[in-house]
């Protein structure tokens, strides 16, 4: 079943339950849908969402091997945009509040008929073509970087040494080195200040409120980890950060440190 070329609305299926893969497959068929898959584990997964590009992943949250469900949809969500939809028998709270970091599409708790599937499939087809996610293309860093590899740069920050190498590639499999010329402000996709490490270059820090009197309160350079509290605080930041030079930074991605706080609590102090 599994395609990647197709002009009719691609669902990548991951699931682990072979009989169950089956029947949702047969279901989607039977409405129209091209499929991807199914896999049953995180890997595959996330590699096949990266090739084929679907319109959305129907995402079991009980997947095999070493990554479940939702930290995969986190690594699919924020290298794509891909919309996910959460299926799972699993519904209790620590769950769903663990699924609610990814801000999945949907959520559907299993046994669940092809009308309830079908009408959720349409909604976030439907969604996501009124509003298209933007992915940033890949572009070339300045030179000077502290390391060339996403993996290192994170291993090499006292901040997240308490994690494992695996739980580390997770976040280096998301995370995007990006080129800022000086004088830019520190923005995501979103328009938003994320979380990042600096790789060359320098970053200044001032008051979001006081940029016209130019007055810095700090200087971080190569090393130097800035933003994270961004990351659990919906309040708008009391600072700004903007590139003093060239700068290359490794933005961090949301989803994936909020997935790792609430495995390590000790991150969060």
């Amino acid at each position: 079943m599994e395609s990647c070329a197709t002009h009719q609305p691609l669902v990548l299926v991951v699931e682990d339950e072979s009989l169950v893969a089956l029947d949702i497959c047969t279901c989607l068929e039977r409405h129209g849908y091209a499929v991807a898959g199914p896999v049953d584990n995180g890997e595959e997964a996330y590699k096949l969402a990266v090739s084929c590009r679907p319109d959305v992943v129907l995402m079991d949250i009980i997947l095999n091997g070493d990554i479940d469900g939702v930290t995969t949809g986190a690594r699919i969500s924020d290298a794509t945009g891909i919309p996910i939809i959460f299926l799972t028998a699993h519904a209790d709270q620590r769950t769903i509040e663990r699924a609610r970091i990814v801000e999945p599409s949907a959520y559907l708790v299993k046994p669940f008929d092809e009308t309830e599937l079908h009408a959720s499939l349409q909604m976030v087809i439907y969604k996501n073509e009124q509003s298209p996610a933007e992915v940033l293309a890949s572009t070339p860093s300045f030179s000077d970087d502290i390391s060339a590899d996403p993996y290192e740069i994170i291993r090499a920050s006292s901040f997240f040494s308490d994690l494992s190498d695996r739980e580390v590639s997770l976040i280096a499999g998301t995370s995007e080195r990006r080129p800022f010329r000086a004088g830019d402000f520190i923005t995501d996709a979103d328009g938003e200040q994320p979380a990042f490490i600096v790789c060359s270059g320098r970053v200044s820090v001032m008051p979001a409120d006081g940029i016209e009197k130019e007055l810095i309160v700090d200087l971080i350079g190569p090393g130097d980890l800035y933003g994270l509290l961004r990351a659990v605080d919906q309040e708008d930041p009391p600072f700004r950060a903007r590139a003093n030079r060239d700068s290359t930074l490794l933005l961090v991605p949301k989803k994936s440190f909020l997935l790792m706080l609430d495995l390590h609590p000790k991150l969060a102090i």
